[in-house]
């Protein structure tokens, strides 16, 4: 596979992720590499969250330049409370 074509930052409620709220994961949104060093710009702002609700954030990297479009794995997971 080749370099990541963007980034999609996924959110859940609770404080890890399950295969029950995997499938309710929320697309918080997405970023794209800065080339020509391609890091991706790290500035996503979530504006629906709720108060006293907790989320656990997580990336997944798209390689949109394979036929089919592949997906990587999930990151580690960063929990939020709000």
């Amino acid at each position: 596979m080749g370099a990541p074509t963007s980034y999609e930052v996924y959110r859940v409620i609770g404080t890890t992720v399950t295969s029950a709220n995997f499938a309710l994961k929320v697309l918080v949104g997405t970023v794209s590499p800065v080339l020509p060093a391609t890091l991706p710009a790290t500035t996503i702002v979530d504006a629906n969250v709720k108060n006293h609700t907790t989320y656990t954030y997580f990336v997944i990297a798209v390689f949109a330049n394979e036929s089919p479009t592949q997906r990587s794995g999930t990151s580690n997971y960063v929990t939020q409370p709000h």
